[in-house]
């Protein structure tokens, strides 16, 4: 984790420990880097939409002393890198607890209204329903904010999708399944974010890649994520 090595840092030194991590990079041969920029509905840049990650911050929400993914770019650019950044687009926590979203998450303005945007799963975490159409537009909106902020070489989201909940979009299949099951229902609504944002980046600039980490066990990218 990012914040392992920086949270807590003078900006100096922080700085410091990310030059000497690309310097490490270009050192063993490598020519790309993949930086998590949003791990539970948030950022480690300054952002208009998602609040700043309790990754790189002592508690979401708290004002980020420096622009970490301008600067991961410059000199990752400056040493012939490319940068792309990595998404999960619906994990808002790995705990049960509201009280660590902050009240500037999008996700709390969504939690326990009728909108039925957010859930909170037992012995899961908290998520993103993914078929919910106010979920696909925030996604999308914060891939754009990135994509028109920073000169981004990529877009990646984690391997996973659908959290290991039943019934997590249960309201929207029984309201509009069209005679699908409910595992062609969830590839539907995976293949529309998955296009979406395709067309999205490759509207803006047909340069920057899109890209999904797909699960070492192809069966279960159909079957369990």
């Amino acid at each position: 984790e990012l914040g392992n090595y920086i949270r807590g840092k003078e900006v100096s030194d922080a700085k410091k420990t990310i030059d000497d991590m690309i310097k490490d990079t270009k050192d063993f041969g490598f020519n790309m880097i993949i930086l998590q920029v949003r791990s539970f509905s948030d950022a480690i840049y300054p952002s208009s939409i998602f609040p700043s990650s309790r990754t790189v911050v002592n508690n979401e929400g708290d004002k980020l002393s420096f622009d970490i993914l301008d600067y991961f770019i410059k000199i990752a650019h400056k040493n012939n890198i490319e940068l792309h950044a990595w998404i999960n687009p619906y994990r808002i926590s790995n705990d049960t607890d509201i009280n660590v979203i902050s009240k500037d998450n999008p996700a709390y303005k969504l939690l326990n209204t009728s909108s039925d945007a957010v859930k909170v799963i037992d012995n899961v975490g908290i998520y993103y329903n993914p078929a919910n159409s106010k979920v696909e537009s925030l996604i999308l909106k914060g891939i754009d904010e990135i994509i028109r902020n920073y000169d981004i070489d990529g877009i990646h989201f984690d391997d996973y999708f659908y959290p290991k909940s039943d019934d997590i979009d249960i309201l929207e299949y029984s309201e509009d399944n069209n005679n699908l099951t409910l595992k062609d229902f969830r590839l539907k609504v995976i293949t529309s974010l998955i296009k979406n944002t395709y067309d999205l980046i490759k509207s803006y600039d047909k340069s920057i890649l899109f890209g999904i980490s797909p699960d070492g066990n192809i069966d279960n990218n159909y079957n369990s994520n």
